[in-house]
């Protein structure tokens, strides 16, 4: 927004930049991939997505079924997406990375 963009555009450009370091930083340090990019990304995407929906899904249970207050409701659906992520990006996105591996790894 800074540079003349507008709100939507600046949060579409930021989420695309971050999905791609958060790729990035992820195929090489967290789970140390050798895959090729045109096979785990769209998984990777997909993974984002799912944890995302079940985020949202849990906040919107916590807050309008059980009616927990909105911040802690923040806090459990935080939890949820970053735990679901995780197992999603390691056996689904970064799956191949891991059948490749020995105990010595």
């Amino acid at each position: 927004m800074f540079i003349g963009t507008s709100p939507e555009i600046s949060n579409i450009i930021g989420y695309a930049i971050g999905i791609i370091v958060s790729y990035a930083l992820n195929k090489i340090y967290t789970f140390k991939s050798k895959a090729h990019p045109k096979k785990e990304f769209p998984k990777f995407v997909l993974s984002l997505l799912t944890s995302y929906g079940l985020n949202f899904l849990t906040l919107i249970l916590c807050i309008h079924i059980f009616k927990i207050n909105p911040y802690i409701s923040q806090i459990i659906s935080g939890a949820v997406y970053t735990l679901s992520g995780f197992v999603f990006l390691k056996y689904f996105a970064f799956r191949n990375q891991l059948e490749g591996q020995t105990n010595e790894d």
